[in-house]
């Protein structure tokens, strides 16, 4: 199963907004009071393995693979009521080729007049059957860093085979960089959790730091799914893990080590992990190249009173915020951006994102043929080598060609292998009579008044470019009426252009 996004309709200060799930992990970051938690706690709770063949399986805590509610939500009995909270979880599974929508709703747990209590339900069913999705999930609250010292504890066997004992020291020894020799590993049980502890030459488990607490429990939530899965290969998926404050008690080259050890077994197990941190180590691991193609930040930031979430903010964009001070992105030199005319900056500007073209200075009046280009850079003109640049359509063929391949900072408008004006002409052309981007009133801007005296398609170029240049005006600031009518049905198009562009520019920089 992979969870694709989570749409919230209302949730608090979280009001008509879709945030994009990591293929493997999805890092949650904003400052104090942005409900991270609650996202975790929305992410994961209609899942559940009730009726799986896996449902009498345990955690190494012993406990089901579910997230509890109470470590997840607290309530206001004066803000909190039934209704106000709606939400929406799509995931795919394999072998399926739509995409599933598991909505919940917040409702009275009993109804019993005068009981505030709330619970979730299944906003769409009304069956005990339809209560959860079925799929392991391990949530890992604060409570795991509850210092040990400091409540009643009670020691208990070690709950690990040989195998998994020498995978925990491993594990353990590499994150936290410990060169002392591990001679036991032993299970602890308090009021608030179950953790996994290591005796030395030197000390024992009474002794351990709380980051060593912990790493424990998350490599044995790792633990926890490599039993599944190897128990239940025919049943086992994949799982969902959940961890608040992944960096707490954590120093940094610890943190770091960490989210390596995540990665791999993200990829080994199935698992989509999703995380909150305050940790400029662990946010920086998002923009990571082994990382970022299966990572997905989405920032949290209070505006007004409503929570705001920003996919894919610069790393000088989120220090600046968390420290509550402007970001210096406008003093760091941006990558420049040349075209071979106008028409491509159009282009270029509404394909790529909002974070993407803050990396960039787009050269919208300087306009040069393909060959300029290729010349000023086989040249050796630094400023053309260092340059990001946007050939138009036609050109995608000549970038194959020996004397392109030389050089990486070329790329090609995604126009179908022919000139932007024509691409346009072509995709307006095919769109119906009744498409909701014409307006068919009487007077209104039709196809016919589009394609006026230009039917059939003009085989002189300069003829489609005015074409072009005369009906731009009717199609909105920038021609976004198009893009944004393009765009809905071609998003693979537009995704695979984006990442050419952000590789180039990751390349440049």
């Amino acid at each position: 199963m992979i969870i694709k996004k989570i749409n919230v309709e209302k949730f608090r200060g979280i009001q008509n907004q879709s945030f994009a799930l990591g293929e493997k992990i999805t890092i949650i970051v904003g400052q104090n009071g942005t409900m991270k938690t609650t996202m975790l706690g929305m992410i994961s709770q209609p899942f559940s393995m009730r009726k799986s063949n896996m449902r009498n399986e345990k955690t190494l805590d012993g406990v089901s693979f579910e997230s509890k509610f109470q470590d997840k939500f607290k309530w206001s009995p004066k803000y909190d009521l039934p209704g106000d909270h709606l939400w929406s979880i799509t995931y795919s599974k394999e072998n399926e080729d739509s995409d599933s929508v598991y909505e919940l709703k917040s409702a009275v747990r009993s109804k019993k007049e005068g009981n505030t209590k709330l619970r979730f339900v299944n906003a769409r069913g009304k069956r005990r059957k339809d209560s959860y999705i079925e799929y392991p999930v391990i949530y890992l609250s604060l409570k795991r860093v509850t210092p040990i010292g400091e409540e009643h504890n009670e020691k208990l066997n070690n709950p690990l085979t040989e195998k998994e004992k020498e995978f925990y020291v491993k594990a353990h020894n590499n994150i936290l960089s410990i060169m002392d020799e591990i001679t036991d590993v032993n299970s602890f049980e308090t009021h608030n959790k179950n953790s996994l502890l290591v005796d030395t030459q030197s000390y024992d488990c009474f002794l351990n730091s709380a980051g060593q607490d912990n790493i424990g429990k998350i490599i044995g939530s790792i633990i926890s799914f490599k039993r599944l899965q190897e128990k239940y290969p025919n049943d086992y998926t994949g799982g969902l893990l959940v961890i608040d404050e992944v960096d707490a008690t954590l120093f940094p080259s610890a943190q770091e080590l960490l989210m390596d050890f995540l990665l791999h077994w993200a990829s080994k197990l199935k698992l989509q992990i999703v995380l909150t941190t305050h940790s400029f180590n662990v946010i920086k691991k998002a923009y990571d190249k082994n990382f970022k193609n299966v990572t997905k930040l989405i920032y949290l930031k209070k505006t007004g009173g409503n929570i705001i979430g920003h996919e894919g903010p610069t790393i000088d964009d989120i220090i600046a915020d968390l420290n509550i001070l402007i970001s210096n992105k406008n003093t760091t030199k941006k990558t420049r951006l040349y075209l071979e005319d106008p028409v491509g900056y159009i282009f270029v500007t509404n394909l790529l994102s909002s974070s993407l073209k803050k990396r960039l200075e787009i050269m919208k009046n300087v306009s040069l043929g393909a060959e300029n280009y290729l010349n000023l850079v086989e040249s050796g003109v630094k400023e053309f080598k260092t340059s990001l640049i946007v050939l138009d359509g036609d050109k995608e063929k000549d970038l194959k060609k020996k004397r392109y391949k030389k050089y990486k900072n070329f790329v090609s408008l995604p126009t179908n292998s022919t000139f932007p004006e024509s691409f346009i002409y072509d995709y307006l052309f095919s769109l119906e009579e009744t498409n909701a981007f014409w307006n068919n009133n009487v007077g209104g801007y039709s196809k016919q008044v589009c394609f006026r005296s230009y039917i059939p398609k003009p085989e002189d170029k300069a003829k489609i470019k005015q074409w072009f240049q005369e009906q731009k005006r009717n199609w909105g600031n920038n021609c976004n009426k198009v893009f944004k009518q393009w765009k809905e049905s071609n998003s693979q198009i537009v995704e695979h252009f984006t990442k050419q562009v952000e590789d180039i520019l990751t390349w440049l920089e």
